[in-house]
């Protein structure tokens, strides 16, 4: 691997709120201006706001990657109590070009 060719930032989105969330991405990827973008997980937002804030601040992220060519890959927790995913309650299913769901599933 190049020197240079990987960044990871970590940060939670409690620390700063939503709209400073969103600024932090767009100076990272203004300034390192990478192929792909993890998000890890989606499901961590849903406490940060109300729901259209939510919504709104992840169109505007997902924008800002398609918009660049840059690929944005998402993860969200699925329940394990009732494998529901949680990623309906973010609410961009819509604007994801591809959706994959990993299960773990116990067999007794």
């Amino acid at each position: 691997m190049e020197i240079g060719t990987l960044e990871i930032y970590s940060t939670r989105p409690s620390l700063h709120g939503l709209e400073m969330h969103l600024l932090e991405l767009h100076k990272r990827v203004e300034s390192f201006k990478p192929k792909s973008v993890i998000l890890d997980p989606l499901t961590s937002l849903l406490t940060q706001g109300r729901p259209l804030e939510i919504q709104s601040m992840l169109t505007s992220m997902i924008d800002l990657l398609k918009s660049r060519g840059i690929t944005g890959i998402f993860t969200c927790h699925v329940s394990s109590e009732n494998g529901i995913n949680d990623s309906s309650q973010v609410g961009v299913s819509s604007l994801i070009d591809t959706w994959i769901v990993v299960r773990e599933v116990e067999d007794e």
